[in-house]
C-alpha cells in the first residue's frame, strides 16, 4: 500500500457453510472450498494470519508467507514477523508459526518490532538450495521514507529466516529504457518531498524521482517475486514515490539486483503488483494508489518480462468489481499439476482492526485475449476441470461458463449417461449464461443412442399461442419488444424430462443438485424464488409413486399441469400476456426425425425447419460438387467459393424454411442432388453476388421467377456431451431473458423466441396459433461408418451454421485439431434475412449495407482479391460465432474437446 493510509471500514457479513469451515472456530471439519471474504481457520481451528502475502510450492507441498497481524491499530506495524503455514490442498492450512522474526530487544534494527514490513513472498533457488525472502521494508517510526526490500534466507522452507540486509534497489544504475532526459540532473526541492497519486498529491510532470534516487537507490515499496522457466528470478516493485512500476532483474543466488532493471506503467501510479506466466505470455494484476480504499484492479499483458506491456484493463467481473471486491492484489498462485489454473489473491484491508482482514481468492480466466475474474461466494478447485481444451475417454462435456460444465461432469462421474449430464448441464447454464439462456427458454437437442445406433432429435421448442384472437393481435400490431408478449411456451423442464425418460439413469433430483447450490450461492433478485420452484419440481418427483419415468413425468405435470402452471398464469395475465395455463398444458417435447445428408464419408445429422439446420446442409452438398483440394484454406477462392454458397442456402432458409407442422417445406427436393447441382451453377467464381436468391425446388429451377423474395445476433449458449458408453448429445440452449421480469414468485425468466416469426401472410415463418419459430438454433452432430466423430453447439444467431459450416471443413477437409479449428479465423456473409427482425417488410430484414466479416489473420492479398470481386470487407475482432465442439480421436480412442478461447465456453473429460 501507499504510505498515507486513507481509512475506509467495510463491514464484512460472516456467512455460514460447511465446506469452508467458517461458522463455527472450534469445528474440526475440514475445509473443501474457498469462500472469498470469509473468515478462513486453519487446522486448530483459529484464523489465518498471513497478510499481503504470497505462496511456494515446494516439494508437494504450498507454503503460504504473510504478515502476521495483531489486534487494532497497532497492528498496522509489524509486531511478531512473517508468519507460515502449509498445505497440501490449498483449503486446509498448517500454521508453521513465524518464518521471520521481528528484533525485539534492539530498536535501532532495521527489522526492530514496530516496523512496517509488508507483502513478503519467497522463493527457492535450486543452484544454492536456499528460500529466499524478500519484503517491503520501512524502518521503525520513520512512516514511509524509507521505501526498502528486505532479504532474508532458510535452509528450510518454513524458517527459521535469517534476515540478511536491506536497501534501495538498483543504486547506481540506469533502468534498460532510460532517456536523456530521465539522466538530467533531478530538482533540488524534491528532496524532501513525497508523491503517491490517488488521492494524494501527484508528482509534477517534469519531475525526475528516478534522476532523484539515482545515486542511492530507486524507492521499493508494494512488491512481489517471479521466476521465470529458466530459473531467472525478478523483483516487481512500486517505485518512484509509487509512481512507477519497475521490474529487476536478481543475481543467480536471489539475493541482490542483478543490474538490469525496466520502468513500465510510467505515471500510473501501480500497486499491488502480481505477476504469472502462461502460454508463454507474462501477465501483470495490480492496483492503483488509493491508499486503504479500494479502486478498480488493473491488469496487463507482455510477450516478454521486459516489454513492451500492453494495458487490458480491469479483469473483474460482478458485485462491486470497481472496487475488486473490496480486495486488493497480493499474488497470483500458479496451481500445481493443472495448465490453465491460476488463483488471484488479494486482501481485504482493516486499518482500525489490522487482524480482520480477509482474504478474497478468485479462479483467473482466460478469454477474448484477457484475465477474466469473477466473483464467487464460493467455489472449489474442481473448477479448474474445465478448460477451453480437453481430452478423455471416460466423458466429456463442453457447454458454456465452467459450472455449466461442472454440472455436467458430475453426472458422469455419478454414472450418468449424456442424457443425464445434458440435463444438469442445461439446467446449470440457466444460471451461469443468464441472460444469453435462460430457464424459460428453449433448446434443441441432438442424440445419439449408442445401443440402438440411432439418432434422435428433441424439439425442446415452445410455441406461440393457441389463441387464435391474440395471433391476429399480433399480425395488427407486429411481434415487438422484449415483453412477455415475445414469449413462446418455456420448454426446457420437459425437455430436460423427456431426453431423461428416454436415454438417462439418473433421477431429476440428481441432475437438479448442481443447479440449486449455484442458485442457493446467492447472486441475482429472483434466484431464491427460482430455486423454491426448482425445489418444488424435485418434490414432485420424490413424492410420486411408480416407476422412474412416473417420477420424471411429475416433474413435468408440475410445471406444466400443475400449481406452478398456476403461478405462472396468473402472472401472464398481470402483464398482459397471452400465453395461459393451456398453452402449458399442451406443451410437449417431440422426438423427431433427424434431418440428414452424406458428406464424403460422413453422415451430418441436424435438426428440421423449425430450425435453420437444413441450410448447413445444403451447403455441403453444394461444395461438395467442387474439388475442395483447388481451394487452399482461407485463400481468396475459398473464401469467395464457400460465402457465395452460403448466400444460396441462406435464400433459400429464409424462403421455404418454417414450422413443418405447418408448412408443406419442400425439404426432400431442398436436399436432393438434383437441386444442389441447379443452385451450385450460379456461382460466378469472379464476382460476388449482391442480392438474394431463392430457387424453386418444387419446380426444379435454379431461381424463382421473381428473382426474389415472397413478401414475407440474439442470446445462445452451448451444450456438447459424449458418455463412456458412446452416447453423444449436441444441444443449443437459448432464450434471451425477457424484460417482462421472472414470473411472478416462480423465478422462471422467460425467453423471447416469438420475434423469430414473423407477420407476413402466406410466409412459412408467418405466426398461426400453437406454431413453433423457425429459429437459428442448430446442434451439428457427424457420424462416420455409424459412429459419431463429431459433435458442434454455436452461439451466435445468424452466425451459427456459418460458423459451423467453417468448422466442420476446417477438420474434414483441411485436417485440422479441433483446438487449431476454433482458434482459426472464421468468415461470415450478412447477405440473409436478420432472423430476429419480425417485420412483416421480410425485404428490410436484410442489412441494406452487404458485408463479408472477416476474423483478424487473413493474408492482405486475399482480402484486396475478395475486395476486387465485389466483396465488402469488414475486418471484425468479434468472434463469427462462439463454438464449442466435441471431436473423437479414432488413433488415440479419446474424445477431444475445444472451444473458442475467445469466449468464456469451457470443456472438461474425464480420463
Amino acid at each position: 500500500m501507499n504510505h498515507f493510509k486513507t481509512f475506509l471500514i467495510v463491514a464484512f457479513p460472516l456467512l455460514t457453510g460447511i465446506s469452508c469451515n467458517t461458522s463455527d472456530k472450534s469445528s474440526k471439519m475440514a475445509n473443501s472450498a474457498f469462500c472469498p471474504g470469509e473468515i478462513w481457520y486453519d487446522t486448530d481451528s483459529v484464523p489465518i494470519n498471513a497478510h499481503g502475502g504470497g505462496i511456494l510450492y515446494h516439494e508437494g507441498r504450498y507454503y503460504w508467507f504473510g504478515e502476521h497481524k495483531t489486534e487494532g491499530t497497532a497492528g498496522n506495524v509489524a509486531q511478531a514477523g512473517v508468519h507460515c503455514y502449509s498445505s497440501a490442498d490449498l483449503y486446509n492450512w498448517k500454521n508453521e508459526g513465524i518464518a521471520l522474526a521481528v528484533v525485539e530487544d534492539d530498536p535501532d534494527h532495521e527489522i526492530a518490532k514496530g516496523c512496517i514490513l509488508e507483502r513478503p513472498k519467497v522463493i527457492y533457488n535450486a543452484k544454492t538450495q536456499k528460500f529466499v525472502m524478500w519484503f517491503h521494508l520501512e524502518l521503525k517510526d520513520q512512516g514511509y521514507r524509507a521505501a526498502r526490500s528486505g532479504v532474508a534466507v532458510a535452509d528450510d522452507v518454513t524458517g527459521p529466516y535469517q534476515f540478511v540486509e536491506s536497501f534501495r534497489p538498483n543504486a547506481g544504475v540506469w533502468p534498460v529504457n532510460v532517456t536523456d532526459k530521465d539522466k538530467e540532473p533531478a530538482d533540488p526541492s524534491l528532496s524532501n518531498q513525497t508523491f503517491t497519486g490517488g488521492f494524494n498529491p501527484e508528482e509534477p510532470q517534469d519531475a525526475n524521482i528516478l534522476g532523484r534516487d539515482f545515486a542511492t537507490g530507486q524507492m521499493a515499496r508494494d512488491m512481489t517475486l517471479f521466476v521465470d522457466d529458466d530459473g531467472t528470478a525478478y523483483h516487481i516493485y512500486a517505485s518512484e514515490e509509487n509512481r512507477t512500476l519497475h521490474i529487476s532483474q536478481l543475481t543467480d543466488d536471489y539475493l541482490k539486483p542483478a543490474g538490469k532493471f525496466i520502468r513500465i506503467f510510467e505515471g500510473r501510479y501501480m500497486e499491488a503488483p502480481a505477476i504469472f506466466k502462461y502460454k508463454g505470455k507474462y501477465y501483470f494484476i495490480g492496483s492503483g494508489c488509493t491508499g486503504w480504499a479500494p479502486n478498480a484492479a488493473r491488469s496487463a499483458v507482455a510477450e516478454s518480462i521486459w516489454g513492451p506491456w500492453t494495458e487490458l484493463g480491469n479483469p473483474c467481473i460482478g458485485p462491486d468489481a470497481e472496487l475488486t471486491f473490496h480486495s486488493q492484489s497480493t499474488f497470483v498462485l500458479p496451481v500445481h499439476g493443472k495448465e490453465e489454473a491460476f488463483i488471484f489473491m488479494a486482501d481485504r484491508w482493516n486499518p482500525e482492526n489490522a487482524i480482520d482482514g480477509r482474504y478474497v481468492w478468485l479462479p483467473v480466466n482466460f478469454y477474448d485475449n484477457k484475465l477474466i475474474i469473477k466473483w464467487m461466494n464460493e467455489w472449489d478447485l474442481s473448477y479448474f476441470n474445465a478448460s477451453h481444451n480437453s481430452s478423455g475417454r471416460a466423458g466429456i462435456v463442453a457447454a458454456g461458463e465452467k459450472p455449466s460444465v461442472l454440472s455436467g461432469l458430475k453426472m458422469l462421474e455419478k454414472g450418468g449417461t449424456a442424457a443425464d449430464a445434458a440435463a444438469a448441464s442445461i439446467l446449470a447454464l440457466a444460471i451461469t449464461d443468464f441472460p444469453d439462456y435462460c430457464i424459460g427458454g428453449e433448446v434443441p437437442l441432438i442424440y445419439y443412442d449408442a445401443v440402438k445406433k440411432e439418432v434422435k432429435v428433441f424439439c425442446g421448442l415452445g410455441r406461440a399461442p393457441l389463441d387464435p384472437e391474440s395471433i391476429q393481435w399480433y399480425m395488427e400490431h407486429g411481434i415487438t419488444g422484449m415483453g412477455i408478449r415475445t414469449a413462446a411456451v418455456p420448454a426446457v423442464i420437459d425437455l430436460c424430462v423427456t431426453v431423461m425418460k428416454e436415454y438417462g439413469r439418473l433421477s431429476f433430483e440428481d441432475v437438479l443438485a448442481p443447479t440449486l447450490s449455484l442458485l442457493h450461492k446467492g447472486g441475482k433478485e429472483w434466484y431464491p424464488d427460482l430455486e423454491k420452484t426448482l425445489t418444488l419440481l424435485a418434490e414432485a418427483e420424490k413424492n410420486q409413486q411408480g416407476s422412474r419415468v412416473e417420477k420424471l413425468q411429475a416433474v413435468s405435470d408440475r410445471f406444466y399441469r400443475g400449481d406452478i402452471t398456476d403461478s405462472l398464469d396468473r402472472w401472464y395475465r398481470s402483464e398482459g400476456g397471452f400465453l395461459t395455463k393451456h398453452d402449458l398444458a399442451a406443451h410437449r417435447t417431440t422426438i423427431e426425425e433427424p434431418v440428414v445428408i452424406q458428406y464424403k464419408d460422413y453422415t451430418i445429422f441436424k435438426c428440421n425447419t423449425w430450425t435453420q439446420g437444413p441450410f448447413l446442409l445444403q451447403s455441403l452438398k453444394m461444395l461438395e460438387l467442387y474439388n475442395m483440394d483447388q481451394y487452399p484454406h482461407l485463400s481468396a477462392d475459398y473464401i469467395h467459393l464457400v460465402t457465395e454458397i452460403m448466400k444460396l442456402g441462406f435464400a433459400d432458409r429464409d424462403h421455404w424454411y418454417g414450422d413443418p407442422e405447418f408448412e408443406n417445406v419442400p425439404l426432400q427436393n431442398l436436399l436432393s442432388d438434383e437441386y444442389a447441382v441447379l443452385r451450385a451453377k450460379l456461382v460466378d467464381m469472379s464476382a460476388a453476388s449482391g442480392h438474394p436468391r431463392p430457387g424453386d425446388p418444387l419446380n426444379m429451377q435454379a431461381e424463382l421467377d421473381e428473382g426474389g423474395f415472397v413478401q414475407w445476433d440474439g442470446g445462445t449458449t452451448t451444450c456438447c456431451i459424449a458418455d463412456q458408453w458412446g452416447n453423444v448429445v449436441a444441444a443449443t440452449p437459448s432464450g434471451f431473458g425477457s424484460t417482462a421480469g421472472s414470473g411472478g414468485s416462480t423465478g422462471i425468466v422467460h425467453g423471447t423466441r416469438l420475434i423469430s416469426l414473423n407477420t407476413t401472410p402466406g410466409h412459412p415463418n408467418c405466426i398461426k396459433p400453437g406454431k413453433r419459430p423457425r429459429i437459428t438454433l442448430t446442434p451439428t452432430l457427424v457420424l462416420k461408418n455409424n459412429v459419431p466423430v463429431m459433435a458442434v453447439s454455436v452461439q451466435g444467431g445468424d452466425h451459427q451454421d456459418q460458423a459451423t459450416l467453417n468448422l466442420i471443413l476446417d477438420i474434414l477437409e483441411f485436417g485440422m485439431t479441433p483446438e487449431q479449428s476454433v482458434s482459426a479465423p472464421r468468415f461470415a456473409t450478412n447477405l440473409h434475412e436478420d432472423s430476429f427482425n419480425p417485420t412483416s417488410e421480410r425485404k428490410s430484414a436484410i442489412a441494406k449495407e452487404r458485408v463479408l466479416s472477416l476474423n483478424p489473420g487473413i493474408d492482405p492479398a486475399v482480402i484486396r482479391e475478395l475486395e476486387k470481386r465485389g466483396h465488402k470487407i469488414v475486418i471484425t475482432d468479434d468472434v463469427i460465432g462462439s463454438p464449442v465442439m466435441l471431436f473423437f480421436d479414432e488413433t488415440t480412442g479419446n474424445w477431444i474437446g475445444a472451444t473458442d478461447p475467445r469466449i468464456p465456453h469451457y470443456t472438461g473429460a474425464l480420463k
